[in-house]
């Protein structure tokens, strides 16, 4: 989505933020599924070749940076505690607004 200048100009810096911040994850989560699809076919390619005693696991046989993070970004947060941190996080930003 391309943002045009008045556009852009009617926003406020939480509304550009949510924008922002979606549109990074969009695109990482595009980055990573585009690796993962090539990590299938090497593993794919790979597998018939391999001695009967290696492992098959595809994250073995082409690691990527992200598979160690697994575990960690799966963990489940308290609702309560990422709500508060979200009020935190906007009560700093509209400080600084008003201070302007």
């Amino acid at each position: 989505m391309e943002i045009t200048v008045p556009y852009f100009y009617s926003l406020t810096p939480r509304q550009f933020y949510n924008i922002q911040a979606g549109r990074r994850r969009k695109e990482e989560r595009d980055f990573k599924e585009q690796w993962e699809r090539t990590r299938a076919i090497i593993a794919v390619s790979l597998i018939p070749h391999l001695k009967k005693t290696a492992s098959r696991d595809i994250t073995k046989i082409y690691p990527l940076p992200w598979d160690s993070q697994k575990g960690e970004s799966f963990i489940k947060e308290d609702p309560k505690i990422l709500t508060q941190k979200a009020l935190d996080f906007w009560a700093k930003i509209d400080k600084k607004q008003k201070n302007n």
